[in-house]
């Protein structure tokens, strides 16, 4: 499962494991000290290759009248 933003609000995030739900949230740099610590998160985690936390990377790009999305995942 994906989200959008609205979905990023705390009390949403919190009941979707509940569920038992596999689930992707965005994460914006304008998120305190959060983006940043997930950012070191998983380069340190693509270097060390850890067994507990598989890990691959996408990227794409999108685009739309008036708007680029680009995502790295």
């Amino acid at each position: 499962m994906t989200i959008d933003a609205m979905g990023c609000q705390q009390d949403i995030a919190r009941t979707i494991p509940d569920q038992q739900a596999d689930y992707g949230l965005s994460l914006k740099e304008n998120q305190d000290h959060l983006y940043q610590n997930m950012a070191e998160l998983f380069a340190h985690a693509e270097q060390t290759r850890s067994h507990i936390l598989n890990t691959e990377y996408i990227k794409t790009v999108d685009k739309g009248p008036g708007r680029l999305d680009i995502r790295d995942c």
